[in-house]
Parts: C-alpha cells; sequence; structure tokens
C-alpha cells in the first residue's frame, strides 16, 4: 500500500472514467491514500471514517496491553471513548476539551492519551509556540459537519461490499 499504487489506481480510474470528480471522499487514515486522493482531487472533501478512528483507538487500547483494564474499569474505558467523542465538537472546542480530558486522564491510560494527542491532535511545546502538526489533522477527523448535515461519518457500508468480494474471490485480500 504505496503512494505509487495508489496514485497508478486513480489514474486508471481517471482514465476510464474521465470526468470522475468526486466532491466527498471517507477513507482510513492512511496517509498513502489520504496523500494521493488530497493532490488528484483537491477540491474534494477528504473525511475520515469515525468507526475507523475508534478502532485505532482500540487497537491502541491492546497494543498498550490494556484490555483488560478498559473492559473491567467503567472510568478507563468511558474516558477512552471520550478521545474519540471529541470528533463531535466544533474543530475550534477540540483542543480545550482534549487538554480538559487529558488532566482527568487516569495514569493507567497515559499510553492511550499519548498515542491520541502525537496522532490526532498534535504534541503540545512545552514552550509557547503552537502544537506539533498531528499525524490526522483536525478536520479529517472531524465528524460534526457530516453528523449535522446527515452524511455517513463511516465507510461501514463499503466494508459491507468488501466483505462479499473477499467471499467470491476465496480470499481476504484479493490480488489484481
Amino acid at each position: 500500500k504505496t503512494q505509487r499504487l495508489y496514485k497508478q489506481m486513480i489514474d486508471e480510474i481517471v482514465q476510464l472514467r474521465p470526468k470522475f470528480s468526486p466532491q466527498n471522499i471517507m477513507m482510513d487514515y492512511e496517509r498513502a491514500v489520504i496523500n494521493v486522493f488530497s493532490k488528484k482531487f483537491p477540491n474534494a472533501d477528504i473525511s475520515g471514517c469515525f468507526f475507523h478512528l475508534c478502532q485505532n483507538i482500540y487497537r491502541r487500547v491492546q497494543h498498550s496491553g490494556l484490555t483488560k483494564l478498559y473492559a473491567d474499569d467503567p472510568n478507563v474505558s468511558q474516558n477512552i471513548r471520550s478521545l474519540a467523542a471529541l470528533s463531535f465538537l466544533p474543530t475550534s472546542d477540540i483542543m480545550s476539551t482534549f487538554e480538559q480530558l487529558k488532566q482527568q486522564f487516569p495514569a493507567q491510560g497515559q499510553p492511550i492519551i499519548n498515542y491520541f494527542e502525537e496522532t490526532y491532535v498534535g504534541i503540545k511545546s512545552r514552550l509557547s509556540r503552537p502544537r506539533k502538526q498531528p499525524k490526522f489533522e483536525l478536520d479529517l477527523w472531524n465528524t460534526r459537519e457530516n453528523t449535522i448535515q446527515e452524511c455517513h461519518r463511516t465507510n461501514n457500508i463499503v466494508e459491507g461490499w468488501h466483505n462479499r468480494l473477499s467471499a467470491l474471490f476465496n480470499c481476504k485480500h484479493p490480488n489484481f
């Protein structure tokens, strides 16, 4: 899954459908595909999938060895789920709300808050400089407008199509 491969794929689609110009694109959190689509369709509104945001956070819970704590401690699980809930706020309120969450976050959940800060909001500088650029910008993972506009917040409908395609080819990741 490289930028070169995604670019070839998009170029093929555009060659087959020269007028293809999506207005809205929802995708998982893969930097390579985000870069290619952003460059190829600069006027498109690109958003991240809420389901995959939640999945990424939970995978970090698993990676950090906190699965049992997450399941057993309602305070820890609520705080962790609150991170994904930030995506429903106006972008102007996310940083201050994140800082409030960070202050009340249980010590055991520190690896999760650190991951979220680095990946989605940017690490705060010790000096009075702005935060470092996160891996995924606020506008990408913020679902507020999609919710207000009653648009999809997830690409799970596509996941169903992928499952049928996998069954048809009798493999999870068919090569074309």
